[in-house]
Parts: structure tokens; C-alpha cells; sequence
């Protein structure tokens, strides 16, 4: 009996070190020729230029993903037009917060077009370029993906 539970704790230990293990190893910086750069996890990533602005998608799945804009720096309310372009989207969005500061805001929403689920978004504007980082899943897992989006929003920094 004790060879079994020196076994199963041996189990039980080595499962949970090579989670935090491979928690720890799964972001890699990213540094784009656009003026950014951000700790991203290890998944599936694509670039495009858009008609007048550049997106950069980190991708898990189709309903769980981490996308970056870059676009021009114009002097209307980013954060008041994403609003409304949200409403478009999806007229029954409920947001849960719409926030606004001097560096930038930030979004929290459920679309139920597209099941629910919730889009978390901080806008950072400098000088010449407006940054928009989109976090996204479906309601019910995306506290599971939480530590991803908030280590992309800790590590994302304009160079």
C-alpha cells in the first residue's frame, strides 16, 4: 500500500511541476516592424495589412484568440467609435465595461450573435500610432485563457 501511494504521489507531483512548467515555456516575445512588441503565447500566428491598418492575429482556435492593430493616430474617439462599430456587429453586445483613461481604455463585452462570448480590449495610443489588443472566448472557458490575455496586456510595450 505504500509503494502505491509513493507512486501516486510521485504522479500527482510530477503532473502538476510540468504544468507551471509548461505554463512558464509557452510565450515567446514577439516584435513587430510596426513599433510593438508583446509576450505571446506559442500559438498559430498570422499578419495582414487591412485597408488602413495592419492586424496581427495569435490564434488558439477560431473562438479564442489574441489580435493586435496598428492604425494612424487620428484625433476622434477610438474608444467611442469601436463602441458603435461593436453595435454593428452585434446589436444585442451587452457591455459589462467601456472605460476610458488618458493612455488608452478598455472594452469588456458579450456578443450573442456568435454564442456568447466575451472580447476584452485595451486601446494605447502614442504619438503617431493607435495600438488595439483584442482578447477573445467563448463565456464559459474564458477564465481558463484568462492568464494568456492578461500576460500579452502586462508585456505589450511600443519600441
Amino acid at each position: 500500500m505504500n509503494k502505491r501511494a509513493f507512486l501516486l504521489f510521485f504522479l500527482i507531483l510530477t503532473f502538476c511541476f510540468s504544468n507551471n512548467v509548461n505554463f512558464a515555456n509557452c510565450f515567446t516575445t514577439y516584435k513587430s516592424a510596426l513599433g510593438f512588441q508583446a509576450q505571446l503565447p506559442q500559438w498559430d500566428k498570422a499578419e495582414m495589412m487591412r485597408d488602413s491598418y495592419y492586424e496581427f492575429i495569435c490564434a488558439y482556435s477560431k473562438t479564442i484568440y489574441i489580435k493586435i492593430y496598428t492604425l494612424k493616430n487620428t484625433n476622434e474617439d477610438i474608444l467611442h467609435t469601436l463602441t458603435w462599430k461593436i453595435w454593428d456587429t452585434d446589436p444585442n453586445a451587452h457591455f459589462i465595461i467601456n472605460k476610458k483613461s488618458d493612455i488608452g481604455g478598455i472594452i469588456i463585452t458579450t456578443y450573442r450573435s456568435t454564442g456568447v462570448a466575451l472580447h476584452r480590449l485595451k486601446i494605447i495610443q502614442n504619438e503617431n500610432n493607435i495600438f488595439i489588443i483584442e482578447c477573445s472566448a467563448p463565456e464559459q472557458i474564458f477564465y481558463k485563457y484568462e492568464i494568456y490575455f492578461n500576460k500579452v496586456f502586462q508585456s505589450f510595450s511600443v519600441i
